[in-house]
This record gives C-alpha cells, sequence and structure tokens, in this order.
C-alpha cells in the first residue's frame, strides 16, 4: 500500500508498518486500522513532538511542536476564563501577607497598620490587570472595579480597609453618593494610647494599645479584625482560582 500523504508526514515507513500490521490483524480475526485513523495517530505524533511510543511510530521528536502545544494550552485557558495571575500571587505571597504580619506583631504601629490597608486595597489593582496588554485608562478602571466589588460582595470588611488605604494616601476624602464613605480624614486613624502615652491616672496597667479607626458617626473600630478579614477573603481567591 502506498503511503498517501508522504509529503505531508515526511515519513514513508510508519504507514507501511501499520499495514502490515493490518494484515496479522485480519487474520486473527480482529479490526482493522483505517488510512484516516492511521494518519490521525501519526499528526498526534508529529504534534507531540514524538510523546506517543517513538520506536514504533519511528517519529523523530522534536521541542518545536511541544512549545506549540504548551501556547495553545495556555490560550485555551484564557479563553475559557482562567487566567494563570503569576504577578499578582507574587505581590500576595511578597508583599501583602508580610506587611499584614507585620501590623499583627505590632499591632499598635500606626504606620504598619496604614501600610497593611494600602497593599490590601490594591491586591484589587494587581489582580485585575495580570495578564492584561490593554492600557486603556477607562477599560483598566473597569477591571478594578469589578474586583473590587467581587471582594466587596466577599467580605464587607473591604469598604473599611479601602477608606483607610485612600485616608492614609490623601489625607482628605471626598463626599462619594454611591459608595458613601465611612471616614473622612487620615486624623481618624489613631493608635489608643497605653499606660506611658496616656494622661497620669488614665492609663491601665495591661491595657489593649490597639490603632482604632473612628468613623464619621462617632463609632470607635479597631483595624486589626478587618485587616485578617480582607487577607483571609483575598486568600480564597487565590486558593480557588490559582
Amino acid at each position: 500500500m502506498q503511503d498517501p500523504s508522504p509529503c505531508s508526514l515526511g515519513r514513508g515507513k510508519a504507514l507501511p508498518r501499520i499495514t502490515r500490521s493490518n494484515a496479522d490483524k485480519k487474520e486473527r480475526g480482529e479490526r482493522p486500522v483505517s488510512d484516516g485513523q492511521a494518519l490521525s495517530v501519526l499528526w498526534a505524533a508529529r504534534l507531540s513532538g514524538g510523546l506517543f511510543n517513538q520506536k514504533w511510530l519511528r517519529v523523530k521528536p522534536s521541542p518545536i511542536p511541544i512549545l506549540i502545544i504548551w501556547v495553545w494550552f495556555i490560550s485555551m485557558l484564557s479563553l475559557k476564563g482562567i487566567q494563570v495571575r503569576h504577578n499578582a500571587k507574587n505581590f500576595f505571597l511578597g508583599t501583602v501577607r508580610p506587611t499584614v504580619a507585620e501590623f499583627e506583631r505590632e499591632s499598635f504601629d500606626l504606620r504598619r497598620a496604614r501600610l497593611a490597608a494600602i497593599v490590601l486595597y490594591h491586591m484589587a489593582d494587581h489582580f485585575a490587570l495580570d495578564g492584561i496588554a490593554l492600557r486603556d485608562r477607562s477599560y483598566m478602571d473597569k477591571q478594578i472595579a469589578d474586583i473590587r466589588a467581587r471582594i466587596l460582595e466577599q467580605c464587607p470588611e473591604f469598604a473599611l480597609i479601602g477608606d483607610v488605604a485612600d485616608a492614609s494616601k490623601h489625607a482628605k476624602l471626598a463626599t462619594r453618593p454611591n459608595h458613601p464613605r465611612q471616614l473622612s480624614s487620615v486624623e481618624q486613624i489613631s493608635a489608643s494610647p497605653g499606660m506611658f502615652q496616656a494622661p497620669f491616672g488614665e492609663g491601665l496597667f495591661a491595657e489593649a494599645v490597639e490603632v482604632v479607626v473612628t468613623l464619621d458617626d462617632g463609632r470607635p473600630r479597631p483595624l486589626l479584625p478587618s485587616v485578617r478579614a480582607v487577607l483571609a477573603a483575598w486568600s480564597a481567591v487565590f486558593e480557588s482560582e490559582c
């Protein structure tokens, strides 16, 4: 039997071997392999760089087809909406978690508290824009807004973290009708005084010293529980998607 596609396959011996195998199958009463099936197997072997039985098919392996298949696989993941967010995960593991850990070790430190809120809030920027080549501002803003809305739905404490982050960066916050702020100024973020910082007669021994946010309605809110809640929300996102 003549190889029906010797030019495209580039191998003149593989298909005749299958033909001889078919003759053996007929003698044994088994179903032979069709020419189309044989060509499909040979093409699959060529595209996979000889990942099949190379000795039987006599297909020389090549790294180029393997690279092509890998690129195709990654592109299919992107088309299915699955993003491999390596940069975002590196930022989370290398910056967000250590910054939060520093604040947890020194929960009275105002600087560490502000930094923890900033990196937790802007983790959304890194997550939303990782792998996106388009640099249009409106498109980027929409991607970030979508991620922030998603985290806020999972963790309402994200709203307070966002206000603390923005207040720490900009000092004063403008009103926002669609999403009202919980605080208006960086001055509302403070550390409660300990025994040695409070006026004489007011400090208590073993009194908890922590960073507190005084909301616009006058209620005090300790910041650390909100920081931990948002960190847990981001951890859950990375565990489910990356």
